[in-house]
Formats: C-alpha cells, sequence, structure tokens
C-alpha cells in the first residue's frame, strides 16, 4: 500500500471512536434520490443489517441515497434525526475516497463495492456522528448514491442510478405490456361492488379494465397473473362482515314524595227551648238557637260527628287535604242544651316511583340507528289564513352511531332525548312538553355500561291555612289553622350499554 494510503488509514483509525449505540439525534438528506430510507430504518441499533434496511428484498436494490441538500433544524444546524450507526470521529485529509470506504466498511461490517467511475480525495473533519450519517454526507458531498443489495452496498454516481432504475422501469413495463391478460371473476359476499371496484380499479395497469355486475355482486376483472394475484389480496381484506353493535339502554325515572298535613274542624250548637221562668211563672214560648256546627244524626248517645268539608256549617273547618286519618271528639254536652264537637285530621305520606324505559337497537358499524316510542300531540294554531294543526312529539326517542375500534372497544355517538306532555300546565286545554335530553360521546369496552346523563330535581312546598287574628292565640291558635308541607325528588338516569353482536374475521 503507498505511503500517503497508509497515513490516511493510520489517521482514519485514529480518529474513530465508538460509543453506545443510538444517539439521541441524526440527519438525512433532502432533496436525495431514494427508492426507499437508507439511513435509519428500524430503531436505535448499531447493526449494519438496521441502518441499511436489511430483509426487505432477495435480490433488488433496497435503497438509494445521495443527492443535494441536507435536513436542517430549527435553530439551523444539521439534524441526525434517524441515523443508528455507531457514533465515530473522522478527520481526514485528502484522502482516497475508495480508501475512506474502505473505513467506513469496517466500521459497518458491510461490503461495499465502489467502481472506477467512483474516484477522487475527500477532505473530512467529523466528531461525534453516527457512521452512516458519515457516509451520507460523502456521498452528498462527491455527487453519489449508494445501493443495496443484500449485504453488500454498491456505491456509484447518482446519475448512473437513476438511469439503471429507469431503464429498469421501463423494461418492467415492456415485460407486462407482453405478458397476457387472463380473467378474473370474483363474487363478493358483503362488500358491495360499486363500491369495492373503486379501490380494485387502482390496481389495475393501462391494459387491465374492471367490471361490475351488479345483478350477481360480481367483480369481473382482466389483467396479468401478477396483478391478479394483488388483487385477490385486497379483496381477500375488504370483503369482511360488517360488525353489528346491539346498543341496550335503561332510562330510569325516579320519584320520590313525603306529605304531611294537618288540619282541623270544630263546631257547635246552642239549643234553648221553651220553659217557664223560675220564681216568676212566665212562660217563654219562643226558642234559641245558635249554631256553628252540622245537623247531627243521634241514636241513643252516640253523635256523628264526621263533617262534610266545605257543606257544613262549622265555625272552623279547616280539614287536610286527604284525610287518612282522623280523630273525632264530642268536648261537651250541657242538658242537650250545648254541643261542641272536634275533628283533628293528620295525614303523612311516602312514596317511590321508578320508571324504567329499556329501548334497544341493533345497527352495522358507522350506521346510525335511531328508535322512538310515544305520540304526537296536536296543537291548534290561530293565524290569519286560518287555524291550523301542528303536531309536536312527545316521545322517549334514541339515536345512536357506533364505530368498532380496532382494538375491540366501541365508539358511540349518543343522544337520548324523553319528552312528556305535561297537563298540569295546559294552556287553553294544550299540554306542555317536558323535555329531558342527555348526548355525547363515549369510548367504552364491549359490554360495559356507561351513565350518560343524570337530571335531579327537587321541590317542597308549604301552606299554610288559618282565621285571621285568632290563629295567634298562643295554644289555642292551633285551633283555628291548618299546615301542609310536601316535598318531591325527581331524578334521571340513563345508562347505556353496547355489545359487538359478530365481529369481522
Amino acid at each position: 500500500m503507498p505511503a500517503d494510503m497508509q497515513q490516511d488509514r493510520a489517521t482514519a483509525k485514529q480518529g474513530f471512536s465508538t460509543v453506545a449505540p443510538g444517539g439521541d439525534d441524526g440527519g438525512g438528506l433532502k432533496g436525495a434520490y431514494t427508492s426507499e430510507t437508507l439511513i435509519g430504518e428500524s430503531g436505535r441499533t448499531s447493526d449494519p443489517q438496521s441502518a441499511f434496511g436489511a430483509g426487505r428484498g432477495s435480490g433488488d436494490p433496497a435503497s438509494i441515497m445521495g443527492g443535494t441538500g441536507v435536513f436542517m433544524s430549527e435553530s439551523g444546524g444539521a439534524s441526525t434525526s434517524g441515523f443508528t450507526g455507531q457514533r465515530i470521529n473522522i478527520d481526514l485529509v485528502d484522502a482516497d475516497i475508495h480508501s475512506v470506504f474502505r473505513l467506513i466498511s469496517h466500521v459497518s461490517r458491510l461490503n461495499i463495492v465502489a467502481g472506477d467511475d467512483v474516484k477522487g480525495s475527500v477532505t473530512v473533519r467529523l466528531e461525534d456522528v453516527p457512521w452512516d450519517q458519515a457516509l451520507a454526507a460523502i456521498l452528498q458531498a462527491k455527487g453519489l448514491g449508494a445501493q443495496r443489495f443484500g449485504n453488500i452496498v454498491r456505491i456509484a454516481p447518482i446519475e448512473i442510478i437513476k438511469a439503471e432504475q429507469q431503464a429498469a422501469v421501463e423494461a418492467q413495463a415492456s415485460i407486462e405490456q407482453l405478458t397476457p391478460l387472463k380473467l378474473l371473476v370474483v363474487p363478493l359476499n358483503y362488500a358491495q361492488a360499486d363500491d369495492l371496484s373503486k379501490q380494485v380499479t387502482e390496481l389495475v395497469s393501462s391494459r387491465g379494465s374492471v367490471q361490475v355486475e351488479s345483478r350477481s355482486n360480481q367483480l369481473i376483472i382482466q389483467e396479468t397473473e401478477e396483478r391478479l394475484a394483488q388483487i385477490r389480496e385486497l379483496i381477500r381484506h375488504l370483503d369482511k362482515p360488517t360488525p353489528q353493535v346491539l346498543i341496550e339502554a335503561r332510562v330510569v325515572e325516579a320519584t320520590s314524595s313525603f306529605s304531611k298535613e294537618l288540619g282541623i274542624q270544630w263546631g257547635g250548637e246552642l239549643n234553648a227551648s221553651g220553659a217557664t221562668g223560675a220564681g216568676t211563672g212566665l212562660f217563654f214560648p219562643n226558642s234559641v238557637g245558635l249554631s256553628g256546627g252540622k245537623e247531627f244524626v243521634q241514636a241513643g248517645n252516640a253523635r256523628n260527628i264526621f263533617f262534610t268539608p266545605g257543606t257544613d256549617n262549622l265555625a272552623v273547618d279547616l280539614p287536610s287535604a286527604a284525610s287518612f286519618g282522623s280523630l273525632a271528639l264530642s268536648l261537651g254536652s250541657l242538658s242537650g242544651l250545648i254541643n261542641i264537637d272536634v275533628r283533628l285530621m293528620a295525614m303523612e305520606s311516602e312514596g317511590y316511583g321508578e320508571v324504567i324505559s329499556s329501548p334497544k337497537v341493533l345497527t352495522l358499524d358507522n350506521v346510525a340507528a335511531k328508535i322512538t316510542q310515544g305520540a304526537r300531540i296536536p296543537f291548534l294554531s290561530t293565524s290569519a289564513g286560518g287555524t291550523q294543526v301542528q303536531f309536536i312529539t312527545a316521545a322517549l326517542e334514541m339515536n345512536v352511531t357506533p364505530h368498532i375500534t380496532s382494538d375491540g372497544k366501541v365508539f358511540m355517538k349518543l343522544s337520548i332525548t324523553n319528552n312528556r306532555p305535561d297537563f298540569s300546565q295546559a294552556v287553553q286545554g294544550q299540554p306542555a312538553i317536558q323535555i329531558k335530553e342527555a348526548n355525547g360521546q363515549f369510548l367504552i369496552d364491549d359490554g360495559d355500561t356507561v351513565v350518560i346523563g343524570g337530571v335531579f330535581a327537587s321541590s317542597e312546598t308549604v301552606s299554610n291555612n288559618r282565621v285571621p287574628l285568632l290563629h295567634r292565640i298562643p295554644l289555642l291558635g292551633y285551633l283555628f289553622k291548618n299546615f301542609a308541607r310536601t316535598i318531591e325528588r325527581n331524578e334521571m338516569l340513563v345508562f347505556v350499554t353496547p355489545r359487538i353482536v359478530n365481529r369481522s374475521r
């Protein structure tokens, strides 16, 4: 070996220093002519097979690199992202380029072949850079490209590699032009022929053709055997059954109430019949009566003291709204002349109600579904043109669009509306519409349940009826008033459970 080459090699060897593979930064080429990426393929490793994308072809060129320009980072420096070789230091002055390639071959453990059209010298100083980035920089500076065949890297001028690839493309096109066409009829099981023909057409050459047989849902394809194999594989992946999703919803409306009332009714009567004055002998023929009660029916010593609210002329008539319990007393009867009767009424009640609606709907993946249960209520509207009837829907309605993800989860766009007529707030006989609605988007596992909404409403009503002034009398004031208190709570919860019925295989 010539002395100058030995000196260059010695200098280069002294410049190599290996560190742990897998630096965070790398670099690349901008505007380089590449059929595939040569530098930085599969992870951070110093393995030359990984750095040069090994394993992607049997004997075909795996990749090309070269060209002009480099990737620049945002800070303006050259980026080293994507390069995976061991980091090296190299300092060469007017070194023969073949010697440089031999050095890189030694570090990378790759066989590098350079023809006679690769010549010249190179001066380079690089510190702490991956060896594949160093090779890319040298190729770029000399206008060269690299082409890989298995474990061999061929280096040649980029123009020659471009010309060879162009010639290979033209040769392949010529072969296809001479290859006879074959006819393939593909019956489809699940996909629609009209839809699938769009994807198949993209794989068909200018000589081939695709026809759709809508009646039997078939594709009629004319192509070379090589392209027909690709088309069969595409159809095998696309002609699959669309999975279905069963959406089960449970709309739970819980109502609890508590009522407490206290009322009182009392009255009396005074009857004085004609009598003879004591000690005077004078006779009083007229009767004197004072009544604040009802006409009682008396049988023996029993008296009917169950008043009829609103009809009996009672002194105090403040009953409870619903008399579930009452206590009637006859406070006094003096010689049949004075009678005072009292009826105390108290009511306390608790109630709990639950209404469960369970709409279910089955739909295909990515297909919207809707289910409605309810009524359409007519409303009259009057205008200059006359009276018109409009219908407003008051119903339980569920709208859902499910999507099955690749990992078996279900993404849903869901809207549930529960509208009901409220005749307690009717206007001119036309009821108001109570609206309860919940909607959202959710991602949950198959068979899991999600609560998508809850509406809670609470109301409390307190009322007092009393006799003016008299109800203020201490203790006795309770005989002149009644009390009522009502508490109501309403809550609506919506539970949704999606279930995948059949999965595509």
